[in-house]
């Protein structure tokens, strides 16, 4: 299981909100993991349950909209948290970091990739939501070491260095193999990995 709560704290402390007003910001983030149509469905049965369950009040969603953080739908229609959406600028700051990265990193994986006869396999064998646990345990949820593994994939796509599904990838660490041969000086194609 990932906790959230160090992350949340950082963004009430930067944002300046209250803990009812993170709540209401973090349901507006749109669920990547499923269809548009279905994450605001869900979306809108969470606004109401929030509403229902944590009496947050409209003078703290006001506030959220008067500072651009979240936008008012409503059209002078009578006041329901269903009708607000985040500002699409902060979304990636809301999003719940265990899809964040594991997301980029799922964006930055080559679909597909050739074996050493030339065969084709796919890259991306799993999705963000299935390596998230084990991606974010791997790298101790470090924003600094996903960027080196996103240098050391970029720079393995280059050199057609990728040789494994993106589940086995993350199981096996296989950036750090990959880390190594990036800073040695030694070209790609000279060194096998895995």
């Amino acid at each position: 299981m990932l906790f959230t709560v160090k992350q949340d704290l950082e963004l009430c402390k930067k944002f300046k909100l209250n803990p009812r007003q993170l709540m209401f910001m973090k349901i507006l983030v749109p669920n990547r993991t499923v269809s548009a149509k279905e994450a605001s469905l869900e979306s809108y049965a969470l606004s109401l349950q929030f509403e229902q369950e944590i009496k947050c009040n409209f003078q703290e969603i006001a506030d959220l909209v008067d500072r651009g953080l979240v936008i008012d739908r409503s059209n002078g229609k009578p006041a329901s948290f269903d009708y607000y959406d985040i500002h699409p600028q902060f979304v990636n700051k809301f999003e719940l970091a265990i899809y964040g990265m594991p997301q980029q990193l799922f964006d930055a994986y080559p679909k597909f990739f050739l074996g050493k006869e030339g065969q084709r396999f796919v890259g991306r064998s799993a999705g963000p939501e299935e390596i998230a646990l084990s991606y974010l345990k791997a790298i101790g949820n470090n924003e600094v070491e996903h960027q080196r593994v996103l240098e050391d994939v970029a720079w393995a796509v280059k050199n057609s260095a990728i040789n494994v599904g993106l589940d086995k990838f993350v199981k096996t660490r296989n950036w750090e193999a990959i880390r190594e041969v990036r800073t040695k000086s030694r070209p790609a194609r000279e060194v096998k990995l895995g």
